[in-house]
Protein backbone atom coordinates (compact mmCIF):
# COMPACT_ATOMS: atom_id res chain seq x y z
CA UNK A 1 0.00 0.00 0.00
CA UNK A 2 1.00 3.39 -0.42
CA UNK A 3 2.39 5.19 2.46
CA UNK A 4 0.31 8.05 1.87
CA UNK A 5 -2.59 5.53 2.21
CA UNK A 6 -3.82 4.03 5.37
CA UNK A 7 -6.47 1.55 5.84
CA UNK A 8 -8.90 1.54 8.68
CA UNK A 9 -11.61 -0.45 10.38
CA UNK A 10 -14.96 1.84 10.30
CA UNK A 11 -17.38 0.67 13.72
CA UNK A 12 -19.98 2.58 15.66
CA UNK A 13 -20.32 2.97 19.22
CA UNK A 14 -23.26 4.95 21.15
CA UNK A 15 -24.22 6.27 17.85
CA UNK A 16 -20.46 7.47 16.72
CA UNK A 17 -18.61 6.25 13.96
CA UNK A 18 -15.15 5.26 14.72
CA UNK A 19 -12.30 3.98 13.33
CA UNK A 20 -8.79 1.89 14.15
CA UNK A 21 -5.83 1.66 11.68
CA UNK A 22 -6.11 -2.00 10.67
CA UNK A 23 -3.01 -3.04 11.21
CA UNK A 24 -3.98 -2.85 15.18
CA UNK A 25 -6.85 -5.56 14.23
CA UNK A 26 -6.34 -8.91 14.73
CA UNK A 27 -9.71 -10.17 14.21
CA UNK A 28 -13.46 -9.09 14.64
CA UNK A 29 -15.89 -11.63 16.15
CA UNK A 30 -19.68 -12.06 18.26
CA UNK A 31 -19.41 -11.54 21.52
CA UNK A 32 -20.34 -15.25 23.28
CA UNK A 33 -18.90 -16.54 25.96
CA UNK A 34 -17.70 -13.57 27.79
CA UNK A 35 -16.79 -14.18 31.65
CA UNK A 36 -17.39 -11.19 34.10
CA UNK A 37 -14.67 -10.54 36.37
CA UNK A 38 -15.39 -9.59 40.23
CA UNK A 39 -14.13 -6.56 41.13
CA UNK A 40 -12.81 -5.11 38.23
CA UNK A 41 -13.54 -1.67 36.79
CA UNK A 42 -16.59 -0.82 34.73
CA UNK A 43 -14.68 -0.23 31.61
CA UNK A 44 -13.72 -4.08 32.39
CA UNK A 45 -16.94 -6.36 30.68
CA UNK A 46 -15.13 -9.33 31.48
CA UNK A 47 -12.74 -12.21 29.55
CA UNK A 48 -13.07 -14.76 27.12
CA UNK A 49 -10.62 -17.65 26.04
CA UNK A 50 -10.75 -16.80 22.15
CA UNK A 51 -8.85 -19.68 20.47
CA UNK A 52 -6.88 -20.43 23.67
CA UNK A 53 -5.95 -16.82 24.54
CA UNK A 54 -7.42 -15.24 27.31
CA UNK A 55 -8.98 -11.81 25.81
CA UNK A 56 -9.49 -8.75 28.56
CA UNK A 57 -12.94 -7.73 26.85
CA UNK A 58 -13.37 -3.70 27.49
CA UNK A 59 -16.31 -1.67 27.19
CA UNK A 60 -15.18 1.01 24.51
CA UNK A 61 -18.15 3.25 25.04
CA UNK A 62 -17.57 3.73 28.73
CA UNK A 63 -13.71 4.32 27.72
CA UNK A 64 -15.09 6.99 25.48
CA UNK A 65 -17.29 8.65 27.91
CA UNK A 66 -20.86 6.96 27.54
CA UNK A 67 -23.30 6.03 30.58
CA UNK A 68 -23.57 2.25 31.70
CA UNK A 69 -26.17 0.50 30.56
CA UNK A 70 -26.32 1.78 27.15
CA UNK A 71 -27.16 -1.18 24.75
CA UNK A 72 -25.25 -3.92 24.86
CA UNK A 73 -22.59 -4.19 22.29
CA UNK A 74 -22.53 -7.13 20.21
CA UNK A 75 -19.45 -7.64 18.91
CA UNK A 76 -15.66 -7.63 19.72
CA UNK A 77 -12.74 -6.33 17.64
CA UNK A 78 -9.76 -7.98 19.06
CA UNK A 79 -6.37 -6.17 18.88
CA UNK A 80 -2.94 -7.00 20.19
CA UNK A 81 -1.11 -5.21 22.64
CA UNK A 82 2.48 -6.07 24.25
CA UNK A 83 1.49 -10.26 23.49
CA UNK A 84 -1.22 -9.18 24.99
CA UNK A 85 -4.82 -9.70 23.83
CA UNK A 86 -7.49 -6.73 24.40
CA UNK A 87 -11.19 -6.69 23.00
CA UNK A 88 -13.09 -3.31 22.51
CA UNK A 89 -16.76 -4.17 22.40
CA UNK A 90 -18.56 -2.38 19.53
CA UNK A 91 -21.95 -1.97 18.40
CA UNK A 92 -21.75 -2.72 14.52
CA UNK A 93 -18.63 -3.09 12.42
CA UNK A 94 -19.34 -1.12 9.40
CA UNK A 95 -16.38 -2.02 6.47
CA UNK A 96 -12.40 -1.02 5.76
CA UNK A 97 -12.05 1.58 3.94
CA UNK A 98 -8.02 3.63 2.67
CA UNK A 99 -8.13 6.93 3.21
CA UNK A 100 -5.44 9.33 2.13
CA UNK A 101 -3.46 10.27 5.33
CA UNK A 102 -3.42 14.10 4.37
CA UNK A 103 -7.57 13.75 4.65
CA UNK A 104 -7.14 13.19 8.12
CA UNK A 105 -7.90 16.48 10.37
CA UNK A 106 -7.38 17.36 13.99
CA UNK A 107 -10.47 16.81 15.94
CA UNK A 108 -13.10 19.85 15.88
CA UNK A 109 -13.00 21.86 19.15
CA UNK A 110 -16.63 20.85 19.93
CA UNK A 111 -15.64 17.28 20.22
CA UNK A 112 -16.23 15.63 23.40
CA UNK A 113 -12.64 16.47 25.12
CA UNK A 114 -12.34 12.17 26.26
CA UNK A 115 -12.81 11.22 22.73
CA UNK A 116 -10.39 13.36 21.82
CA UNK A 117 -7.49 12.55 23.65
CA UNK A 118 -7.88 9.26 21.93
CA UNK A 119 -8.04 10.49 19.09
CA UNK A 120 -5.27 10.43 16.15
CA UNK A 121 -7.83 12.95 14.11
CA UNK A 122 -10.99 12.67 12.37
CA UNK A 123 -11.77 12.33 8.56
CA UNK A 124 -15.27 12.68 6.75
CA UNK A 125 -16.27 9.49 5.98
CA UNK A 126 -20.03 8.92 4.00
CA UNK A 127 -21.29 12.35 4.99
CA UNK A 128 -20.57 11.92 8.80
CA UNK A 129 -17.52 12.76 11.04
CA UNK A 130 -15.56 10.10 11.61
CA UNK A 131 -12.94 9.90 14.93
CA UNK A 132 -9.71 7.58 13.99
CA UNK A 133 -8.51 6.21 17.26
CA UNK A 134 -5.26 5.84 18.63
CA UNK A 135 -5.18 2.30 19.84
CA UNK A 136 -1.89 2.09 21.62
CA UNK A 137 -2.55 5.67 23.27
CA UNK A 138 -5.96 4.52 24.29
CA UNK A 139 -4.38 0.94 26.28
CA UNK A 140 -1.30 2.82 27.27
CA UNK A 141 -3.50 5.40 29.40
CA UNK A 142 -5.91 2.74 30.39
CA UNK A 143 -2.58 0.72 31.76
CA UNK A 144 -1.04 3.69 33.32
CA UNK A 145 -4.32 4.72 35.17
CA UNK A 146 -4.76 1.02 36.37
CA UNK A 147 -7.92 0.92 35.08
CA UNK A 148 -7.89 -2.30 34.14
CA UNK A 149 -6.60 -4.13 37.44
CA UNK A 150 -8.42 -6.98 37.84
CA UNK A 151 -8.16 -8.04 41.52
Amino acid sequence: MDVDQMQVVCFEVGGQLLSMDVTWVSDVHKLDGLTPVPKAPSIVAGVLNLRGRIVLALNLGQILGGKQGEKAASLMINVQYLNESYGFLVDSVRDVVSLARDQVQPCPHHIDPVLASFARGTVRHEGRLMTILEVDGMIKSMLSQDLMHCA
